[in-house]
């Protein structure tokens, strides 16, 4: 594959990215998708923190506004410190 067909198919990625984030109700596919995430990992994740999701037919739906909320309440609930024994030291290791 040479650069401009990368660069072309990233260009519509980002594009099909900045789609799925302006629709205002999201499938657990879009979240995926957003997230960048497996379907395992998301499932992992709302089984220790459920989401405002809703069913129509088979599919799983949220809200954005939900979504938002909900992602704001994982983030607080899991916040990320750096391990004290991964920093860079100076000098001769």
């Amino acid at each position: 594959m040479n650069y401009e067909t990368h660069a072309a198919e990233e260009v519509a990625t980002q594009a099909s990215l900045g789609d799925l984030i302006a629709k205002p109700v999201w499938s657990f596919t879009d979240l995926t998708q957003i997230f960048g995430l497996p379907v395992s990992t998301l499932e992992q994740v709302l089984r220790e923190h459920p989401a405002p999701f809703f069913l129509l037919g088979r599919r799983r739906f949220i809200k954005r506004g939900d979504a938002m909320d909900w992602l704001d309440d994982v983030a607080a609930a899991n916040r990320h410190y750096p391990r004290k024994n991964n920093r860079r030291c100076g000098g001769d290791v």
